[in-house]
């Protein structure tokens, strides 16, 4: 069995007080039952770890007494307990799209318990981290394994509250201090069978007043960064990702909410599942934006609708009925320009700028490149990938969420469009033929950055359109993706390539 952190542990005193009535030592006990180890012994009775059940027998043997009695089965419970701060997914929410694999994994973890009682589930915000614990709460499987109950803590409830709501449950005394009542629900649950969720998690620390189940509970915790994931969960194998969602995923998933986009043409819509990042959130806010101007049934409408949403403010304004945020206090539902501030408010301030400066580049990133255009150091990039707002590749390379990338673009400097602009134009003078695959969208975008925002200190638009046309043509498809995915409006590329056109025949 797996070891558990002596903090999160809850005494067998069963086990230690069969002992002690006999007069043996521990290292008695492990010489009749023939452990390997002695300090197996010492585990078992500080609830570091259980027996196995060959282990079990064996104790039970040894001191006539059965398995409830040494502490090894949960007692039985007049009736499980389901925390009401379980989010309930509203009706006119779809059921989770794409996440049949991920659920299938996390029920799997749950329910075999050789595997270890720490999960933990990491991602994007949007990405869908509540929902799949709030979707596994109501499974019937899961309920039934976890037979005395269910319980749930949000990283921005008040401590107190929270375990004042647990006592409530458990019908204990709610009237004492943080201690008394971390105490009596350790006594509480120590045999019960219970599933704990630590959701939003944004420190180890807000949550350790919550480590309160025995042997035989589980905890899963939600974190938006990876190192907060990889600290608590018990092995690498209980450490999962949640991924946005793939192209295809995202498209079916749109049209699925929203039938009436069949009925137009398939590029906008294409452009508006580009713009949702793979965030099932945004697609489903997307979808009651669509539904709601879909009543007519005119495609005038509809088209409309779409126009409306390839633009980053708009987006960013939509209200989140659906949600759950920090900010309860609040009689409005948070917006996700609100969702995103609450990501990166949490960074300090040289992260919050190499973040603003990063969002300049439309595909991934080499470290080189990174460093340049923040005029930062490493740490702060390893500050953005511990919070999980830029990703490390396979390659080795960066990568930032579109969506988010869209935002973050909206306060970078002027001294950082001039350092990326600055970069890829020594890159395309010094060893054009040689620029990698990945790189092409980031110089192209480069040479638009130096086009629209005149920086003739740069370059010249001669050296910007001899530069733009040599790799259009090598790379044609290249090319093409990046304005259909850079530009905010249909006009916007067309307009940029006359320019560009007119600018070559004066060449």
């Amino acid at each position: 069995m797996p070891v558990k952190r002596a903090d999160c542990a809850s005494p067998n005193l069963l086990l230690k007080r069969a002992r002690l009535e006999k007069c043996w030592t521990q290292q008695d006990v492990a010489r009749l039952l023939g452990v390997p180890q002695n300090y197996m012994v010492s585990r078992w009775e500080n609830g570091t770890s259980s027996p196995s059940l060959k282990y079990q027998q064996k104790l039970c043997q040894l001191f006539s007494m059965n398995p409830e009695d040494l502490g090894f089965l949960p007692a039985p419970s007049a009736s499980p307990v389901y925390d009401p701060m379980i989010p309930a997914r509203p009706s006119h929410i779809r059921p989770l799209f794409g996440r049949d694999r991920l659920l299938a994994t996390m029920k799997q973890l749950l329910l075999n318990e050789q595997e270890g009682n720490f999960i933990a589930l990491y991602g994007l915000p949007g990405v869908g981290k509540t929902a799949l614990p709030a979707e596994l709460a109501a499974d019937a499987e899961v309920r039934g394994h976890f037979k005395d109950g269910i319980l749930w803590a949000n990283s921005y409830d008040d401590v107190q509250e929270t375990l004042q709501r647990w006592c409530k449950l458990l019908d204990l005394p709610e009237q004492m201090d943080r201690e008394q009542m971390q105490q009596q629900l350790r006594s509480a649950v120590s045999t019960r069978r219970i599933l704990f969720v630590f959701d939003n998690v944004w420190s180890l620390h807000e949550i350790q007043h919550y480590y309160i189940g025995g042997s035989h509970c589980a905890y899963l915790l939600t974190t938006r960064s990876p190192r907060i994931a990889a600290q608590f969960a018990s092995t690498p194998a209980l450490l999962l990702h949640v991924p946005e969602l793939t192209s295809e995923e995202s498209i079916a998933f749109l049209l699925q909410l929203a039938p009436a986009l069949h009925r137009i043409d398939a590029r906008p819509v294409q452009q508006l599942v580009r713009k949702a990042a793979g965030l099932p959130l945004i697609l489903n806010m997307m979808g009651m934006f669509l539904v709601a101007q879909a009543h007519t049934y005119q495609n005038r409408r509809i088209v409309h609708a779409v126009e409306q949403l390839l633009y980053t403010d708009t987006l960013l304004q939509l209200p989140l009925f659906f949600m759950h945020f920090s900010t309860r206090s609040s009689t409005s539902p948070p917006t996700l320009k609100a969702v995103l501030d609450e990501s990166i408010d949490h960074l300090p301030g040289p992260a919050r700028e190499a973040l603003a400066s990063l969002s300049l580049f439309p595909a991934t990133f080499s470290e080189d490149a990174a460093l340049f255009v923040t005029a930062k150091s490493a740490q702060e990039l390893d500050t953005l990938v511990d919070a999980g707002l830029i990703e490390v590749t396979a390659m080795g390379r960066y990568r930032m969420n579109p969506l988010l990338a869209g935002y973050a673009r909206t306060f970078c400097s002027e001294e950082a469009i001039q350092r990326f602009c600055s970069y890829f134009l020594s890159l395309l003078r010094r060893q054009r033929e040689l620029i990698s695959a990945q790189d092409i969208q980031n110089s192209i975008a480069a040479l638009e950055y130096t086009f629209s925002l005149r920086l003739k200190k740069l370059a010249t638009r001669k050296e910007i359109v001899h530069h733009y046309l040599i790799l259009s043509q090598r790379y044609p498809e290249q090319t093409r993706l990046f304005f259909e995915q850079t530009a905010r409006q249909r006009h916007h590329c067309i307009m940029t390539l006359r320019r560009l056109s007119k600018w070559r025949q004066k060449v």
